[in-house]
């Protein structure tokens, strides 16, 4: 496992935010344009929720979404877009609040969701799994991408894309860099309440503390945990890499995103 110096980071290309990005703004204008409640002269009010900071590609193909969106439907489709946490603090909330009408649209990986609600959502999330982001592709796009789709639409939300990941994750520390995996050995890190992520870190010899995403930044600022987990892009836009001295490029799992909006209720 190789260290990474604070400050160098992957960000995506461009057209590999937009490309999924896309895909989102042609489904999701054509469902509201088509809806039969909507009259003409109607106003459709959408509230898209993030749970990262503007920085991050979530959260920056979101108010491009907001852009196209409401320019192409010609002012019927108002997009209001709550990063951040502002609206949901975590992925969890993500999905309830489409449950209770609260959110309209947003992106949610498939193992946060499967944690509690599928656990065959977390099949793709087994660590090391993948040789690229050509082979996640390859996967999401192929007849287990579809299946793994088909499970939100149970839970309250409709998916219509796969909106490009968190990207392949990486641990932060301030007690030491991890370059092979004894380095892990005692380290008390933050994962999501995942369950292949916990099992994953115990292998590891850490110790692996679940934690919701809204209380990780304090805990990581006040010495709670050692550490935490994350894709390097959310390291950067939620700052991360000002309160942590080491940032791993371990790759261990790539946990993939659906954009999906609320079900009619």
């Amino acid at each position: 496992m190789a260290k990474t110096r604070r400050g160098r980071a992957l960000i995506p290309t461009r057209a590999a935010v937009e490309a999924p990005m896309k895909c989102f703004v042609a489904f999701l204008t054509a469902a509201v344009l088509l809806q039969p409640s909507a009259a003409p002269a109607q106003t459709v009010t959408l509230k898209l929720a993030t749970i990262v900071g503007n920085d991050n590609p979530f959260t920056t193909s979101a108010m491009k979404f907001k852009e196209v969106a409401e320019a192409k439907s010609g002012g019927r489709i108002k997009v209001e877009v709550y990063p951040a946490g502002q609206l949901a603090k975590n992925e969890i909330v993500q999905l309830e609040g489409m449950q209770l009408g609260t959110v309209d649209v947003a992106a949610m990986s498939l193992p946060s969701i499967g944690g509690k609600f599928d656990p065959k959502m977390l099949a793709t999330d087994v660590p090391f799994l993948y040789t690229g982001r050509e082979h996640v592709w390859k996967v999401h796009d192929g007849p287990i991408g579809k299946e793994l789709m088909s499970r939100f639409e149970p839970l309250g939300a409709k998916p219509f894309c796969y909106g490009g990941g968190w990207g392949f994750r990486g641990v932060l520390s301030n007690k030491r860099a991890v370059q092979a995996p004894e380095d892990l050995k005692g380290q008390t890190i933050r994962v999501p309440p995942i369950p292949t992520l916990v099992e994953t870190f115990k292998a590891f010899g850490a110790n692996p503390v679940p934690m919701i995403w809204g209380e990780v930044y304090l805990a990581v600022k006040q010495g709670t945990v050692d550490g935490l987990e994350l894709p390097v892009t959310t390291a950067v836009s939620d700052k991360f890499h000002e309160i942590t001295k080491y940032y791993s490029r371990t790759l261990h799992p790539y946990p993939n995103a659906v954009w999906a909006k609320a079900k009619p209720k």
